[in-house]
Parts: structure tokens; C-alpha cells; sequence
């Protein structure tokens, strides 16, 4: 299981969750996917990008850990 928090992470700590939570997607788009969550300023931009998020981690892991993960980042933000 992922992290689940009662209160919301702050967005470097979000950011560097994403990250990890992508961390086993090594295709050209999941480089560039990274690169944007980095950029994120904030958790609205971030949460923007949860849906690419949620199609890179199920074409490398499968879409039931796709939806645990996008599930615990929900619930991070």
C-alpha cells in the first residue's frame, strides 16, 4: 500500500510522491511525464496531469496498480 494521509501533502513533498509513484515507467513519455510533474507548482497542476499519470503506470505495471497508485496520490493531494 501507498501513503495516505488525513492532511494534504505540501507540493514538494507531492511532487517528489509522484515521482516515485512513477519511478517503474521507463518509456520516452513517462521521462517527459516526470519532467512536468517536477515543474508542477502547485497541487491543481499537478492533479491535471493524473490521468497521463494513470495511463503511464498502466501500460508498465498494469491498470490495477494504475488505480491504487492514482488512488494514493488522490488522497495525498
Amino acid at each position: 500500500m501507498y501513503y495516505e494521509s488525513s492532511a494534504p501533502l505540501e507540493i514538494a513533498l507531492l511532487r517528489r510522491y509522484a515521482l516515485i509513484l512513477l519511478n517503474e515507467c521507463k518509456s520516452a513519455a513517462a521521462i517527459r511525464l516526470r519532467e512536468q510533474v517536477s515543474a508542477a507548482r502547485n497541487a491543481a497542476e499537478l492533479l491535471k496531469m493524473r490521468s497521463a499519470m494513470f495511463e503511464c503506470i498502466s501500460m508498465h505495471l498494469g491498470e490495477a496498480e494504475a488505480m491504487d497508485r492514482i488512488r494514493s496520490l488522490d488522497l495525498s493531494a
